[in-house]
């Protein structure tokens, strides 16, 4: 039964970990939508000034889902270019991995702190008497929340973490295609990829090596910014030919720099233990950041094919 409560606690704290982003995105969206759409429409020619309002953009609402939900609803409506939302929906790639960061602090033993967080947005927005001042009640009990959701997840994985046969599978699972694929279907189930980057900072932070020691969970990474464009895809339908373009040129884009960096890693056994390990200890810390650098690699890559 002891795996049975760790399945139901694995899947609680996910449910509470979605509630949280969903919470914290909806209530920064409130607060910063009217600017955001006056900041997009902004936009100037220069490619990389659209790369650095959709980076801030992504970063202050927590969703590079709705980042380029509202750029295809913005192209939709004939208020943007489809040049103008390559380079926005290109640093929305790159503004998604503050969450991950953010995740990532866990390793810090800041947990407990940011929990509380859950407290204090639930006092203010109970006793708060502006609606600005309740939707920012509204996005720390998101935060908080969803630190909530993280440290169950963690605790449940600690408890499979202990499970021979678990813990082996796994490893064992080393195809790399295999595991980007993997990492695409949870990431269009859960609509997040930050839940995806949640379950992997919980698995590795117990000491599980999914797709054994060498480049495995890289794949699984590049899976989910793959998965992750199942949501813009959706926002399209409906919508105008250019609208629909934006959408596709997510997609393109977050597929064609995961062929690019899976075509690295499979060429280059040790990248990550070159690489990523040498820099970075923290194998937690080391998830977020080949997220950042994936991204940034990509959107260096194709912003000059971006016209």
């Amino acid at each position: 039964m002891q795996y049975v409560y760790a399945v139901a606690s694995f899947l609680g704290g996910l449910g509470a970990f979605l509630i949280g982003v969903k919470l914290l995105s909806e209530s920064m969206e409130k607060l910063a939508n009217n600017r955001l759409k006056s900041l997009f429409n902004k936009t100037s020619k220069n490619g990389f000034v659209g790369v650095g309002i959709g980076l801030v953009s992504t970063m202050v609402v927590q969703s590079s889902s709705l980042t380029t939900v509202m750029v295809v609803g913005l192209v939709n409506a004939g208020i943007m270019s489809l040049y103008q939302a390559t380079t926005i929906i290109m640093g929305a790639n790159i503004g998604t991995t503050v969450t991950a960061q953010i995740l990532a602090l866990q390793s810090f033993s800041v947990t407990a702190i940011f929990t509380l967080f859950a407290f204090v947005g639930v006092m203010v927005q109970m006793f708060a008497k502006s609606d600005t001042a309740k939707n920012v009640g509204f996005m720390l009990a998101g935060l908080g929340i969803t630190f909530v959701g993280l440290a169950l997840m963690s605790d449940s994985m600690s408890e499979l973490a202990k499970e021979p046969v678990i813990v082996d599978l796994l490893e064992r699972l080393t195809n790399p295609i295999l595991l980007a694929l993997i990492g695409v279907a949870l990431t269009a189930v859960i609509q997040s990829s930050a839940a995806v980057t949640a379950i992997l900072i919980g698995m590795v932070g117990n000491g599980i090596l999914v797709g054994g020691s060498g480049n495995g969970i890289l794949f699984v990474i590049m899976g989910t910014n793959v998965g992750t464009c199942m949501t813009s895809i959706l926002s399209s339908i409906g919508t105008n030919a250019n609208a629909k373009r934006a959408a596709f040129i997510h997609f393109m884009f977050n597929f064609i720099g995961s062929a690019v960096f899976i075509v690295i890693c499979l060429c280059w056994a040790d990248f990550k233990a070159v690489v990523i390990d040498s820099w970075i200890p923290n194998p937690q810390q080391q998830i977020a950041m080949f997220h950042t650098l994936f991204n940034v690699f990509t959107t260096a890559l194709l912003i000059p094919f971006s016209r």
